[in-house]
């Protein structure tokens, strides 16, 4: 979540699911999610499912999909599909 390519999440392997909250000040219209790993020695997110909400805490999510990561060491591109 920043610019900075030497800025990352440092986070177990071996640690229970986790969920990463993401809160806006106004509406967007999310229509692609970007994820890049530049760490060479660590290891990448496998799989991950996208949840959206207008409201938080939501009552109701909206579900963009679950994605699988390519594992390369550059940018990974998805784009939702909205149910």
């Amino acid at each position: 979540l920043s610019d900075r390519s030497d800025k990352y999440l440092a986070f177990p392997c071996s640690s229970e699911p986790f969920y990463i909250d993401i809160g806006l000040s106004e509406e967007i219209l999310l229509s692609d999610v970007e994820l890049s790993n530049l760490e060479l020695y660590s290891s990448h997110l496998r799989r991950f499912k996208l949840l959206t909400s207008m409201e938080y805490p939501a009552t109701e999510w909206q579900f963009g999909g679950v994605f699988e990561n390519s594992g390369a060491h550059s940018a990974h591109a998805i784009q939702p599909v909205w149910t």
